[in-house]
């Protein structure tokens, strides 16, 4: 096979066209609240300090340690704001985990984010989990 059909054969399923997600639930492990956005709320901001809309009192999160985005047919973005780091990875946590450089569109239908440590941190109460429909 020469490299021409490996490349093809290797970025293949980056061209399949998904259904455009509608709105993303997250539900934060700290305090097992649910939050939505979607078209009505379509960003929502984390981080220990009181004007955000999801607060997590943690001297491992940031003031405002991140910004999460929805826009419809693309996914969500999340821009990282944060000195100790954001990262994002699947249900199972068996494929790549990904330490966000400030910001990036993600178009996975469920996940983790963790705040402030990574993954492999032991047991997170700043992990929030997200399912995209």
């Amino acid at each position: 096979m020469n490299i021409f059909q490996q490349l093809a054969t290797a970025l293949k399923g980056l061209f399949i066209r998904q259904r455009p997600f509608t709105c993303i639930n997250l539900v934060t492990l700290f305090d097992k609240e649910r939050y939505t956005v979607d078209r009505s709320v379509p960003s929502v901001t984390i981080g220990r300090n009181e004007t955000n809309t999801i607060v997590i009192p943690d001297d491992r999160i940031s003031r405002l340690h991140c910004r999460i985005d929805y826009q419809e047919g693309i996914g969500l973005q999340i821009t990282d704001y944060s000195k100790n780091g954001t990262w994002i990875t699947d249900p199972e946590l068996k494929s790549a985990i990904y330490l966000l450089n400030k910001s990036g569109w993600f178009q996975i239908n469920q996940g983790y984010i963790f705040l402030g440590l990574p993954p492999a941190g032991g047991f997170n109460m700043t992990r929030i989990q997200f399912f995209c429909f």
